[in-house]
């Protein structure tokens, strides 16, 4: 007996296949933008939180220390057994270990001396047992949408054009101190051997590269009192991303180089360890300059931490003047030029 029509079971023709299988690519094609929207919103939230624990750090540090800690250099403000200029020093992201969880890499360095030299003074990078350290990958330094990995293995390049040359391969740290607009250049006054910052109120005819120093610098002993603009007002930390490998349009066609969270490998090179702010496109948010301030996070911008502690997302729109002056400890909001500081 044949079965009836109805019993009968029915296959997928060839037509209905396929448009399922449509259906199916186009809600996915849907489905992936969102899903990578909501990963890198969770990354630029990690981010944020990395600044904040960093920030807590440096004000932990403060509140002990009664100043913030040295940009680069060191608590007394010397240079270390070796080659002066070149050498490497620790820098504030070393400084703030024991006040940002993670007291057991601070105690390493602690523990070794360079012959009679003792911590902080030493040469890290010529010191082999300290360099091993500094090759330590540090979670709250590295932030989550960086391509390049726990190590910096991109600047001091070898050949000055490739970008995977890099001969200094330590941790690395996608968090840079604000030297201000002349806080970098500051750290090159260099008296004697030693690292010179100047105060404020300046004692010396420089006052305006005082007033427009940032909270960090070459030897820098900062106060909460130096912070005539206001530690609300004022940057202290911003991102730099590791973004060699992805961007083209910078100076040298490579794109940026991240830093070290150990502090910096020559002190000839503030910038290395300490970000520029100024009213120029090339040093802007997301500008083309290798040592500059940038993120690889959507949205055209970049989080910051202020020195007193809060976290900011700073859109790349803002302008030159306001950016500038976010550096600068005491310059009453008014940039080099006589720009007064707009909303941001």
């Amino acid at each position: 007996m044949n079965p009836s029509p109805a019993s009968r079971l029915r296959g997928f023709t060839l037509v209905e296949l396929l448009v399922v299988i449509a259906i199916i690519a186009t809600l996915i094609g849907l489905l992936l933008p969102a899903v990578q929207t909501a990963r890198e919103a969770a990354r630029r939230m990690q981010c944020a939180n990395n600044l904040k624990q960093l920030g807590l750090g440096v004000a932990n540090y403060a509140s002990a220390k009664k100043r913030f800690p040295p940009g680069t250099g060191y608590e007394a403000g010397v240079t270390p057994q070796g080659s002066g200029w070149g050498a490497a020093t620790f820098g504030w992201g070393t400084m703030i270990l024991p006040f940002a969880e993670s007291n057991d890499v601070y105690s390493q360095f602690n523990s070794i001396a360079s012959g009679t030299v003792k911590f902080p003074h030493y040469d890290w990078e010529k010191t082999a047992a300290a360099a091993a350290v500094a090759k330590n990958a540090i979670s709250a330094f590295m932030c989550p949408s960086d391509v390049m990995g726990p190590l910096n293995v991109t600047s001091n390049r070898a050949t000055g054009t490739d970008p995977q040359s890099g001969k200094d391969p330590y941790g690395k740290s996608n968090y840079v101190g604000v030297a201000g607009y002349s806080g970098a250049e500051d750290a090159l006054a260099a008296q004697n051997g030693t690292l010179a910052f100047r105060p404020v109120p300046p004692s010396d005819p420089d006052a305006e590269i005082a007033r427009r120093r940032g909270v960090f610098g070459g030897g820098s002993k900062t106060k909460i009192s130096d912070v005539v603009d206001g530690t609300s007002k004022t940057l202290m930390l911003v991102e730099r991303d590791g973004s060699n490998v992805q961007r083209e349009n910078y100076l040298d066609g490579l794109g940026k180089d991240g830093s070290w969270w150990a502090g910096s490998i020559r002190l000839g090179w503030p910038k290395t360890h300490l970000t520029n702010v100024n009213a120029n496109a090339t040093w802007l948010i997301n500008g083309t300059y290798r040592y500059g301030t940038g993120s690889l996070h959507t949205g055209d911008g970049t989080n910051a931490v202020f020195a007193d502690g809060h976290v900011q997302w700073i859109s790349d729109n803002i302008d030159g003047a306001t950016w500038e002056t976010l550096g600068g400890i005491a310059d009453g909001g008014v940039d080099r030029n006589g720009n007064q500081a707009g909303t941001y």
